[in-house]
Parts: C-alpha cells; structure tokens; sequence
C-alpha cells in the first residue's frame, strides 16, 4: 500500500479515517458549547423565580448546537466527502410525521417499561414532589427538558446514523458500518456518570436498531424521535439524575440497573433492547435487507 493510499483516496478526496476523525472532532466542537451556553443563562436569569432561565436556556442552546451540526455535516458531506446530501438520510422532517410520532411513541412506551418493572422490582421509588413543583413550574421544566433533548437527538442522530453510518457504509458492508458505529457511538459516553462496558453493548444495540428505522424509512427522524422519547421520559421521570419534578430513589442492583447518567448499562435495558431488536430484524427480514450490502452515495443500500 502506497503512502498516499492512507492519506488520499483515487478520486483525491481525504482517506475515510480522515474524514472521520475530522467530522468527529469538529461534532465534539458544537456539543461542547452545550454546558458553558446553558449555566451562562441560568445564572444571567437565576433571579427569575420560574422555569423561565432553563426554558431559554434550552432554546438558544438546542438552536445553536442543532445549527452548527447541521452546518458541519453540510460542508463535510459536501466538500470534504464530495458526495450527495440525499446520503444523508435527513429530508426536511416535515415530511415525515409519521415516522416522528412512531418514534417518539416508541422510545416512550420501551423506557415505561424499564421504569415499570424497576418500579414492580422496588428498585425504582417516587418518593414525592421536589419543592415548590407547580403546575405551571412542572410544565415550564417538561417543555424545556422536550427543547434540550430535541437537541441531542437530532444532533447524535444526523452525526452517528446520519454522517458516520453513511460514510463507514459506503466502504464496508452495513452490518460493520451499524458495528462500528455503535462502537464510537457507545465510547464517547465515555464521560458519562455510571459509564461502564455493558453501556457500549447497550450502545451497539441500540445502533443496530436505529440503523433499521433508518434504512427502513430512508430517514433517520424515527430514530431522532425515538432518541427523543427514550432521554425525555428517562429525565421526566426521574430514572435519571435531571430536571424530573418527582423526588425518586433508584436503588437497583447496576449490574442489572445501571446507574447514574448511564442507565443503558444495566442488562434489563441491554435485555429490553435485545428484544426490541430482534422483533425489528424479523419484521424488516421480509423487506429483504442484506447486511452484506454497502450504501450508495444517495444512501440506499446496494448488494454487490
């Protein structure tokens, strides 16, 4: 292998490595503006007596991240990979409601579940209201923690099942571009309160059945709305440590529970995702998917 095969591919476009790691790292750039955008505004409003500062604080945060992904994954995909947006798997969500409803429904009822038999298990406790949790409080923090995961769910989704899953897949087949994509997926939590081995398991699940919406419905907006369901439901309800009107106790076993920010880790999640997957590949078995298959610049799948 030539030096420049590492560095330059036959059409002269960097190596896929580059381009990842570059993606990669300037995606990390606008995640990062999160924390230091949403402290700075809470404390500028911290003496408004309201959810009014978080519910800012949410919009201008999920607006900028959400802007400057979007703006970084239209300059790589078109003139650092030189290829379609269309591969992107992203058309305007407005056309596709059905797949955001599906999705958010979805992520909802799976995460119920957890909470219901963590709940049934008594590893899971409401123990009451956090203090001064009025109706117009609790609605002003529910829609501005909806704000903020609106965010990460787009932003992960365009990144991972948009940008990395379309370029790792236009090279390998798709069951090892769904892999590795899970794999990175999974390790940049690796910051994350509770993080542990079995949240990257969880992780490449999750990425096998996120990538099934996302070939299923040439779209990745079920699987951002799924995201969506699953992180907001996990911080409404208090199954994580968040913003969740409800005082509660987890005192599961993390092996089977997981813990802090990473509940994912716990085997009844991993279990639960297992199952969720396998029903999700019986029922796309009959659309006649082939996991050997690569994806096509326009992003459809392409048997050789």
């Amino acid at each position: 292998m030539r030096v420049r095969d590492l560095l330059v591919t036959n059409d002269g476009r960097p190596a896929l490595v580059w381009r990842v790691i570059g993606y990669l790292f300037a995606f990390g750039l606008c995640v990062s503006m999160r924390a230091p955008l949403t402290e700075g505004f809470e404390k500028t409003l911290a003496d408004l007596q309201s959810p009014l500062p978080l519910l800012l604080a949410s919009t201008v945060v999920m607006a900028v991240v959400v802007t400057t992904t979007l703006g970084v994954s239209i300059v790589f995909r078109r003139f650092v990979d030189r290829r379609a947006w269309k591969g992107m798997a992203c058309p305007p969500p407005g056309q596709r409601p059905r797949d955001l409803l599906g999705g958010l429904v979805m992520g909802s009822a799976m995460l119920l579940v957890v909470a219901a038999v963590e709940y049934s298990l008594g590893w899971f406790r409401v123990v009451g209201w956090k203090e001064g949790m009025s109706a117009p409080v609790v609605a002003g923090l529910l829609a501005a923690r909806l704000i903020y995961f609106v965010g990460t769910a787009v932003c992960e989704e365009l990144a991972y099942r948009g940008y990395l899953l379309q370029n790792l897949g236009e090279r390998y087949p798709i069951w090892l571009a769904v892999l590795i994509t899970g794999v990175v997926f999974g390790l940049s939590h690796f910051m994350a309160n509770g993080f542990s081995w079995r949240f990257v398991i969880a992780a490449v699940l999750v990425s096998f059945f996120l990538s099934i919406m996302r070939l299923a419905t040439r779209a990745i907006w079920m699987g951002v709305a799924w995201h969506l369901g699953w992180d907001w439901t996990a911080d409404g309800l208090g199954l994580v440590p968040g913003y969740s009107p409800f005082q509660t106790e987890r005192v599961g076993p993390p092996l089977w529970a997981g813990q802090g920010l990473a509940i994912e880790g716990g085997l009844l999640i991993i279990v639960l995702l297992a199952v969720a997957l396998s029903a999700s590949l019986l029922v796309f078995r009959g659309a006649g998917m082939d996991w050997t298959a690569k994806l096509a610049p326009q992003g459809e799948p392409v048997t050789a």
